[in-house]
């Protein structure tokens, strides 16, 4: 047990193992929390800001697209057949730039993406061949039928002689990235060149067009994007200009101040809210852009907002997942996320005249007017006159569900497949060519998958994080019961009777130098504890030796137990 003043360091030593232990198991959580939204915060020393940074997933882009089979049918007036072919699959890296924090709370950055063509992942290369929608074509369709029956005999006339048909074959490659000439666009890239400035004189290129081509070009102006001055002057694409470029400014809440609002939008291009829709309600930014949420939120609710389609996207969760030996929560869009007011009021200002049925969002006005329809692939939870009004769709979630895995300690989402789907209506315009008996309905152009899914390093980090306060816990209990344990048996000997076990001092017997030996009994010996050694000692020593103790023995009988034995010398 030794001395009183170890017996008592040992005792305060585990006691403090023990106190410990028992904070480690009741409260390592409320500092784990309090630690883990500084870490998730976005600042340049937090754990989660070089991931956000540099996102450690996989991430793909594949392209569906809708090959329309009976073209000439549709012209007549019959009802559209399609055949999906893909996936053409694009790698993608996202690379963000220009990163300023903001003094209330929020930070500045651009993002450069990239895409390169993936042949191994793709059904075929880039030079495949489509039969699908002319969408300028329609375009200027749809804008001429609000003129009158003069106006669109005139520009019928004219785009006759501009070769232009309803139904186009074009590559893989020319519809996503690369573009194709179009003689419509390149008219209209020509009028918003010609164009004035806004209440100065000059020269407007419009003066040397009919009545007819005015009407025309007045309608492919709205093709062209003003947010992209560089554009390809000529060139349509559903891709155009959106490889190796910026695509805007992004201003997000760092959580710093309010770790609820981490990766909030805060604003987009320097505003504070689009000028798109209709609603103010609608043209409000919300949500997040899906890297990151809150951690160790209960919320079943996540608006993640999509630039490329000017609007929030609200998802709801449905459950967990397993996902690389995570527990990770499920979140996905329904038939909510694309209502247009009729169940959702809050939806209600996405209404414009068009009166589309549920399951499909008006697009143009983030189009520049141009008639497409925003859905779920395959016209997934969408009414279905949708799906009766062409051939070759089959709606199936597992495969057109759009969702996303967080995991819910760190906020982190770690895998994604983020679906939509493009349409364009087709309608008849009577005095406008083949329009005059085109079949009419929404027909599905291409559906795209966006797909992202956390790697080998990050996927580490968050196991480990994960089950961080797992292991505190079971390492507290290790330490409370190890602490215990020494401090009980430290308090039993700082507390224990010191006459039962303590012998006070040595008993030696040694040689002397002149061949004898000595018995040194310096002190007390008790009881119990001096019939022990006197029994053992005799097995120890000599004849002498042994006569010596027994002598020692018998005369210990008659004296006082406390008498001190003196050191006495033993013939050898």
């Amino acid at each position: 047990c030794g001395t009183k003043k170890a017996s008592i360091a040992v005792c305060l030593m585990s006691l403090a193992l023990v106190l410990t232990g028992v904070f480690g198991i009741v409260g390592f959580d409320s500092l784990f929390h309090i630690i883990l939204n500084k870490e998730v915060a976005l600042s340049p020393s937090s754990q989660a800001y070089p991931m956000w940074k540099d996102v450690g997933h996989k991430t793909l882009v594949k392209f569906y697209f809708f090959n329309v089979t009976n073209p000439e049918e549709v012209l007549a007036g019959g009802k559209p057949a399609v055949n999906e072919l893909g996936p053409y699959t694009y790698r993608a890296l996202w690379i963000k730039h220009n990163i300023t924090f903001n003094d209330n709370g929020t930070l500045s950055y651009q993002e450069t993406k990239q895409y390169f063509f993936d042949r191994d992942e793709s059904v075929g290369p880039e030079t495949d061949e489509i039969v699908t929608v002319n969408v300028p074509f329609v375009t200027t369709a749809k804008l001429l039928k609000e003129q009158n029956f003069i106006i669109r005999g005139i520009a019928s006339l004219s785009l006759a002689g501009l070769g232009q048909r309803i139904f186009i074959t074009r590559t893989v490659g020319q519809l996503t990235f690369g573009g194709y000439p179009d003689i419509l666009i390149l008219l209209g890239s020509v009028l918003d060149a010609g164009k004035p400035k806004p209440g100065q004189p000059g020269f407007n290129i419009r003066d040397v067009f009919g009545q007819g081509y005015r009407a025309v070009i007045d309608g492919l102006g709205y093709l062209l994007d003003p947010d992209h001055p560089g554009a390809p002057a000529g060139k349509f694409g559903y891709m155009v200009n959106k490889n190796d470029t910026v695509d805007g400014e992004y201003t997000i809440y760092t959580g710093e101040n309010d770790i609820s609002k981490v990766n909030e939008v805060y604003q987009f291009n320097g505003q504070r809210s689009l000028h798109v829709w209709p609603g103010e309600e609608c043209n409000q930014l919300h949500g997040t852009l899906g890297h990151i949420r809150p951690p160790l939120s209960k919320s079943d609710d996540q608006v993640v907002f999509i630039p490329d389609i000017c609007r929030s996207l609200p998802t709801h969760s449905v459950g967990t997942e397993q996902f690389k030996g995570m527990e990770v929560k499920r979140f996905v869009a329904g038939p909510w996320s694309l209502d247009s007011g009729r169940k959702y009021r809050e939806n209600s200002c996405f209404t414009l005249d068009r009166d589309l049925p549920e399951g499909g969002a008006d697009l143009a006005p983030c189009k520049q007017g141009a008639p497409l329809v925003l859905s779920f692939p395959h016209f997934l939870y969408a009414d279905p006159s949708y799906l009766e009004g062409v051939s070759g769709l089959r709606p199936n979630a597992s495969l057109h569900q759009f969702y996303f895995n967080s995991e819910p300690t760190l906020g982190v989402t770690v895998n994604a497949r983020g679906r939509i789907q493009i349409n364009v209506i087709l309608e008849r315009v009577f005095g406008l060519g083949p329009f005059s008996r085109v079949g009419e309905g929404v027909l599905p152009l291409f559906w795209q998958e966006t797909y992202v899914e956390a790697q080998g390093k990050t996927v580490r980090f968050l196991n480990f994080i994960i089950r961080l306060p797992e292991y505190i816990h079971w390492m507290a209990v290790a330490v409370v019961v190890a602490g215990s344990i020494i401090l009980a048996v430290s308090a039993f000997c700082l507390f224990r009777p010191r006459d039962q076990f303590d012998l006070g001092s040595s008993v030696k017997v040694h040689p002397a130098e002149d061949g004898k030996a000595t018995a040194n009994m310096s002190a007390t010996i008790p009881g119990k504890v001096e019939k022990l050694i006197l029994d053992r000692i005799p097995n120890r020593l000599s004849t002498t030796q042994n006569n010596f103790i027994n002598e020692l023995k018998s005369h210990r009988k008659h004296s006082e137990p406390s008498a001190p034995v003196q050191e006495t010398i033993i013939d050898q």
